[in-house]
């Protein structure tokens, strides 16, 4: 079975071994690592970290081949270990530049430890990642049943917010690891060689649906203003003259972690407020589709905590639903972090409503997906979304 990024498979029987492994060109410049995590999503110790310096847990039958696969026996791990992440990462990206978009197509392959036949691949392109890491899948336990999940989740920063994330204590891993070569005195211009982390000015663009990357903050800082803009075009003019104007509205759904749920559009003139809840504000509505900087929602990132799930939408107020011709693009923007690009493509133009992007609050990181989903109006969208509100006429 070939899975694509969200799907999930059981595995079957729950004693079999799994071996995860990479088939891509330049695999050399690769490095896997997997994370044993408890149900608070967190490793015990630095020994549920298995990576190039610790990749033998034989006590518990796991252990990495040469070729950076890892196998294992789903049934001798201990019960407290309820999902295993995989992920990939460019140990000397941060010196030389290398990305996972200069490498091409990776290929993960799940399959039985003796007889090496396969249960489901996933083959993943990472042409649009600009990471130095990524999350490129997940077995874990539930109601008994392991299942294999497919990701392919770019992580900004590269492999130490990536464990940090994850519980494991860098500093005492630096201690035994063997010492770190200094960095070239001609770095590129987009690393800053005071703390060796990039100052990543790049732009990622989510191509597919599905697709999706996690922005971290840096530690004891908030994400300071999230800025979400969308762009479009005005249709061409024609032999009979120009037709009407698309007035494309950007808004959003949000979720709070108490529960509280809400919406910020123009309709209804529901523009939000950054200073108080929802700390999402809709700057204006730009009817016309002529302002050069589009239409805005800003969200307080000092607030994200308190956030579960935004999600973003566009949809046209007046005008025909030709989307292809609209042309239009919602970019996220955060302090420090590479832009994110979202297009509104795979166009469906007899529905005025596309839910944009997934905002998700994921251990405190900010998790963008792509969805490019297209319905008939609000209340259709709430319902695919289980988001709960009820809705009523409104104009603006």
């Amino acid at each position: 079975m070939n899975l694509v990024s969200g799907q999930n498979i059981a595995i079957e029987p729950n004693n079999i071994g799994i071996t995860f492994d990479i088939s891509n060109s330049n695999s050399a410049d690769i490095a896997s690592n997997i994370f044993l995590l408890d149900s608070s999503n967190k490793v015990a110790s630095n020994n549920d970290f298995v990576y190039s310096n610790n990749p033998d847990r034989s006590d518990i039958c796991i252990c990495q081949d040469v070729n950076g696969g890892f196998s294992f026996i789903l049934d001798a791990l201990p019960t407290s270990v309820q999902k295993i992440v995989f992920a990939l990462n460019i140990p000397d990206g941060v010196e030389t530049g290398k990305r996972f978009l200069d490498l091409g197509q990776i290929t993960i392959t799940v399959q039985h430890f003796i007889s090496k036949k396969a249960v489901c691949t996933f083959c993943f392109d990472t042409k649009e990642h600009a990471e130095t890491a990524l999350i490129m899948g997940e077995l874990y336990l539930r109601n008994g049943q392991w299942k294999f999940k497919a990701l392919g989740q770019g992580f900004v920063g590269g492999l130490p917010p990536l464990a940090e994330r994850y519980g494991v204590n860098l500093n005492t891993l630096k201690k035994t690891a063997p010492p770190t070569p200094a960095p070239a005195t001609d770095l590129p211009a987009s690393f800053d060689t005071a703390d060796t982390k990039p100052v990543n000015l790049s732009k990622i663009t989510l191509e597919k649906k599905g697709n999706s990357v996690s922005l971290e903050k840096q530690p004891n800082q908030s994400f300071g203003e999230i800025l979400i803009n969308l762009n479009w075009d005005q249709p061409k003019k024609t032999l009979f003259g120009r037709t009407k104007n698309i007035d494309l509205d950007l808004g959003c759904l949000f979720a709070f972690k108490d529960g509280s749920i809400g919406g910020v559009q123009a309709l209804g003139n529901m523009f939000g407020s950054l200073e108080r809840e929802p700390f999402i504000k809709l700057d204006a509505d730009d009817r016309s589709g002529s302002a050069v900087g589009g239409e805005n929602l800003r969200i307080n990132g000092k607030h994200w905590d308190q956030i579960q799930r935004v999600l973003v939408f566009g949809f046209i107020y007046e005008g025909s639903a030709n989307w292809a011709e609209s042309n239009a693009i919602v970019t996220l923007k955060v302090p420090s972090q590479p832009d994110i690009e979202v297009r509104l493509d795979s166009h469906n133009n007899r529905r005025t409503m596309c839910a944009v992007a997934m905002l998700e609050n994921d251990n405190g990181a900010i998790k963008v997906t792509k969805l490019i989903d297209y319905f008939v109006g609000h209340q259709d969208m709430d319902v695919a979304y289980q988001w709960g509100l009820r809705y009523a006429e409104g104009s603006k």
